[in-house]
């Protein structure tokens, strides 16, 4: 629809909206408000950032702490890398990722527009899977490069001290 017959749709309903809300101010203030869903998830990701953070740590002491003896530098080197790997992955390749799977997941669902409220549902719920498992992602495979960086410094650096 285009022309004149879309301009008067939007004036119809911004006249809802007026009438609904009483004026032109109280419709700006609503429209700065979150819902409280979303408040709840933000409140969610920043009490189980650090707790996930202090989870991973636990985890490595453990980890290094049940390998052998004579593994033990060698396995704090490859968590200490991962850890760091994940950290740095999520920070940019998570960003990165979620970015492309939220645009991959939209793209999916994008045939679901063509249903009036169904569509607009299914597209915004696509855009946040696909966001978090795009970061989940970057994370992940930070976590594998970090690993493996840590492991052939750990195995080249012995080398190295020997040469000098």
């Amino acid at each position: 629809m285009t022309g004149w017959a879309s301009h008067w749709q939007r004036l119809l309903v911004l006249n809802a909206l007026l009438a609904k809300k009483g004026s032109y101010e109280e419709i700006i203030r609503a429209s700065s408000q979150t819902r409280q869903s979303v408040n709840k998830i933000a409140l969610i990701a920043r009490i189980s950032g650090p707790a996930l953070i202090t989870f991973d740590i636990v985890m490595t002491i453990v980890v290094v702490e049940e390998a052998p003896a004579h593994e033990r530098g060698e396995v704090a080197a490859e968590q200490v890398g991962g850890m760091a790997g994940s950290i740095i992955g999520a920070r940019y390749g998570g960003l990165g990722g979620a970015w492309a799977g939220s645009a991959t997941f939209m793209l999916l669902a994008s045939p679901t527009l063509v249903i009036p409220v169904v569509g607009e549902v299914t597209e915004g719920g696509a855009a946040f899977v696909g966001g978090v498992v795009g970061f989940f992602a970057g994370g992940l495979l930070g976590w594998g490069i970090g690993q493996n960086a840590a492991k052939e410094l750990w195995i080249t650096l012995p080398v190295i001290w020997r040469q000098l």
